[in-house]
């Protein structure tokens, strides 16, 4: 079985909303819809590296990832991104704690410090946000994907639940040789196909 990620995602245009992005002004990759996500929140720390480049081998940070998946989740049950912090209160913190009280992340505020949340996230622990971000009933399985498949990702594995529901609905994938890579870095390249994944099922592979 190949696991591979589909280029191809990038064909058809996500909702308007992020969509109306500049994200045609990105010269070094189509892949510079996702500027909308990173950057309209005022996410400085991962904003694209020029108003003419996306830089879509960049890493995720954790931050951008808890913002991505704030993002999708809002548009899916609200049809808009209305998250914005308020004067004087640091950009992040609406989208913590809109993550919080909807579930994609547990505890409180302050359980995730800055300098724990600018560092690159893994593709094992995304695919947690990301699995939260929208309903259950969004993630239907079109791939019949056996437990053990992924080969390594095994069931006693801290992501397995996560992974393994994302790459059955055809969101997420891994490698040719079958294997997902939990603990690799995700590139915004690679976030832009997932959240085109999530927010247009269209889009998602079948294997």
């Amino acid at each position: 079985m190949a696991l591979g990620m589909a280029a191809q995602a990038f064909t058809l245009p996500l909702p308007e909303s992020i969509n109306n992005w500049l994200w045609e002004k990105q010269s070094d990759s189509v892949a510079g819809r996702v500027y909308y996500v990173d950057s309209a929140a005022g996410n400085d720390a991962n904003n694209g590296t020029s108003e003419t480049t996306f830089s879509p081998d960049l890493a995720v940070s954790r931050m951008s990832a808890v913002v991505i998946a704030c993002m999708i989740s809002q548009l899916k049950e609200e049809g808009a991104i209305t998250l914005k912090a308020a004067s004087g209160e640091s950009w992040y913190r609406p989208y913590l704690e809109y993550a919080i009280e909807n579930k994609i992340l547990t505890g409180s505020v302050g359980d995730y410090p800055w300098e724990e949340m600018k560092v690159p996230i893994s593709r094992g622990e995304i695919a947690r946000y990301l699995s939260r971000a929208v309903p259950k009933t969004d993630l239907k399985e079109i791939n019949d994907i056996k437990r053990g498949q992924i080969t390594d990702v095994p069931s006693n594995h801290q992501y397995f639940s996560e992974i393994y529901t994302l790459c059955r609905a055809g969101v997420f994938s891994g490698s040719p040789d079958g294997s997902f890579q939990p603990d690799a870095q995700i590139t915004r390249a690679q976030i832009a196909i997932v959240a085109d994944c999530l927010l247009n099922p269209e889009m998602r592979v079948k294997q």
